[in-house]
């Protein structure tokens, strides 16, 4: 039950509004089986109709994040001092790298998941 109401299935996929619309479409088909009007309209107004277009649109839009802020690089860089071959100096020449390299635009200038704007 958790994981439904995390967003999940069981098995732990997502679970994305195309899913959703489908179990409401079953609510309508057994409505009607009963004689009843469709109770979901998913172009009506109403909370239930209005949020899963809003998460139909968040899923179109790619996955984007901002790059790590001067603080958080300087944190990282004081934390890898400490041990020049540990996990902290790793993540710090990886993450330097990819922020200071540009890598990072690269995922946050994607236009959607299948477009990217490049830049010179």
């Amino acid at each position: 039950m958790y994981f439904f109401i995390d967003g999940y299935t069981i098995k732990g996929n997502p679970i994305l509004v195309g899913t959703i619309h489908g179990y409401f479409e079953e609510v309508n088909k057994h409505y009607q089986i009963h004689g009843l009007g469709r109770p979901f309209d998913h172009t009506s107004d109403s909370d239930v109709a209005i949020l899963p277009r809003e998460q139909e649109q968040f899923e179109k839009e790619p996955a984007r994040h901002a790059p790590p802020n001067d603080k958080m690089m300087v944190k990282m860089y004081e934390l890898s001092l400490e041990n020049n071959h540990g996990f902290r100096a790793a993540a710090w020449d990886f993450t330097n790298l990819d922020k200071y390299g540009d890598f990072c635009k690269q995922k946050i200038a994607m236009a959607s998941r299948t477009n990217i704007h490049y830049y010179v």
